[in-house]
């Protein structure tokens, strides 16, 4: 259960880290 919920954490903290990443990447090519 304890893994279970540290692995659905450790998934979406990629998921926002890469979705920030990509958004600075958009934003240095807009500007």
């Amino acid at each position: 259960m304890l893994s279970k919920k540290f692995g659905l954490s450790m998934i979406v903290l990629g998921i926002m880290s890469s979705s920030a990443f990509a958004d600075s990447i958009v934003e240095g090519r807009t500007l």
